[in-house]
């Protein structure tokens, strides 16, 4: 008889704890937000909104782990800025019409569209370090782990980086779609 009391319990507490655990998981993500007549949330989440100054025209915009770059279209200029607190860091005079930013793990890419051009900037600094004749309109840009793709009217181009540990010279390759004449950079 005492076994059997014993044994009844026992499952009694087991019962007991497995109906609490879906009220504990319940509770921890919180109650379904209903929404409002209009379809938006009834509680939206709140985001603070800071704007800092660049240059004129920004447009492009990439983010290199640590700061936010953008492409001052309306001047001519590319603005490196602290991502942490929106201090400016550095605006870099490039002359033409920058439209794109990327980054590459090492480098910013830089879109001219009205050059034709692509060029190189040291993130650490913003110094020019290559330009390169692309074609028409360069626009924006995309790095893939190995390649930066350039978007350009009515083509698209494929560039390779080059990998700071390689010494290798050979920088990258021009794919163009109908009409277009295809090089080597």
């Amino acid at each position: 008889m005492k076994r059997l009391l014993i044994g009844i319990c026992f499952v009694l507490a087991i019962v007991t704890s497995a109906s609490l655990i879906p009220a504990r998981a319940r509770d921890a993500v919180g109650p379904v937000p209903q929404a409002a007549e209009n379809g938006a949330p009834a509680n939206p989440p709140r985001f603070r909104f800071h704007w800092y100054p660049v240059g004129q025209g920004p447009l492009g915009m990439a983010f290199d782990g640590a700061n936010i770059w953008t492409a001052n279209y309306g001047e001519g200029s590319v603005t490196k800025l602290r991502a942490s607190d929106g201090k400016k860091l550095g605006t870099f005079e490039l002359g033409g019409v920058p439209t794109g930013v990327t980054f590459d793990g090492a480098n910013i890419w830089e879109s001219d569209s009205g050059g034709d051009t692509v060029t190189e900037l040291r993130a650490s600094d913003g110094k020019k370090l290559r330009t390169f004749n692309l074609g028409p309109a360069p626009a924006f840009m995309a790095f893939d782990g190995a390649n930066i793709w350039v978007t350009t009217t009515p083509t698209t181009g494929r560039y390779r980086t080059q990998n700071p540990s390689q010494r290798r010279q050979e920088l990258g390759e021009l794919s163009c779609r109908r009409g277009c004449d295809s090089g080597r950079l």
